[in-house]
């Protein structure tokens, strides 16, 4: 179920976003764009987790997370794919590549991809997040030393062709060019793009997901919320109910504010800005 600006759903019994929606359609290979859209990536860097950075050749990034929040020596990224020997970059004179966000950063944008391409919270079901991208960045330099080997031209900086696309046998982070606004000044730089391998896309068209999409999303019950989809919002992400039970599923938005006597978290709820959680007795909150 999909909105373009808002949706809302009121209801005086229990809901339950699980297996009772379906969406089978094509997942597409994008879906994180900030060029067309560069107030997202302006709040995400001045949500007080972040700060804007002037790059240099010791830190070749423009949104830096600061270090008395996260320890980014622990998250494997960008730099890991440029080290890598005979790697092609738009600008051939480019000896220390800018990225938009240090590893951290890149971090939460491929997992709000993840979820958002997948309707899942996780894209191999047997790894971890940190592990998970341990294996996207391998697999992308085994598929650019295949896809090179093949006469298929791909570039950092570009968005990979129809034909890079198509002979792709597994999953991918590319790093392309984007040009966002921060704090009222214009930046290019690259950006991690999540592509899935046709296997990947044909495996995941046959599993039932149940996906709640749009700009806002409200809901409000006077009984049990369950979800074990995705609820993804651009903006906020506002539900009310007696009861919330986020069971193997994943909620995303800038902001989402969670109303509840219970709240029961078995899944992933990563916030871009603020997540607000009002609520009695929370099970695994503790």
């Amino acid at each position: 179920m999909s909105a373009a600006q808002n949706l809302t759903i009121n209801a005086n019994e229990s809901i339950t976003n699980g297996e009772t929606i379906q969406n089978n359609e094509f997942l597409g290979q994008v879906t994180t764009n900030y060029q067309d859209n560069p107030a997202v990536a302006e709040a995400i860097a001045t949500n007080g987790q972040f700060k804007i950075n002037k790059p240099t050749q010791a830190q070749p990034y423009v949104i830096e997370t600061r270090n008395e929040f996260v320890d980014i020596t622990q998250f494997k990224a960008s730099q890991y794919l440029f080290a890598r020997p005979n790697i092609r970059f738009l600008d051939p004179a480019m000896s220390s590549p800018i990225t938009l966000g240090d590893a951290y950063w890149e971090h939460q944008q491929l997992q709000k991809q993840i979820s958002e391409q997948t309707k899942q919270t996780r894209l191999y079901a047997d790894y971890d997040m940190n592990a998970t991208f341990d294996r996207l960045f391998d697999q992308s330099n085994e598929e650019y030393e295949k896809l090179t080997d093949e006469g298929v031209e791909i570039t950092f900086g570009v968005s990979l062709s129809k034909a890079a696309i198509k002979a792709l046998t597994q999953d991918i982070v590319w790093y392309e060019n984007q040009t966002v606004e921060l704090n009222g000044k214009q930046y290019t730089a690259l950006m991690p793009r999540l592509y899935l391998a046709g296997a990947t896309l044909e495996d995941l068209s046959k599993t039932p997901q149940a996906f709640l999409s749009a700009q806002n999303i409200t809901i409000n019950s006077n009984g049990t919320i369950v979800n074990s989809g995705a609820i993804t919002s651009q903006d906020d992400t506002h539900i009310t109910a007696s009861n919330i039970t986020n069971q193997n599923g994943v909620m995303t938005g800038n902001n989402i504010n969670l109303n509840a006597q219970n709240t029961n978290q078995s899944g992933d709820i990563p916030a871009v800005n603020n997540l607000k959680l009002k609520q009695d007795y929370c099970q695994y909150c503790q």
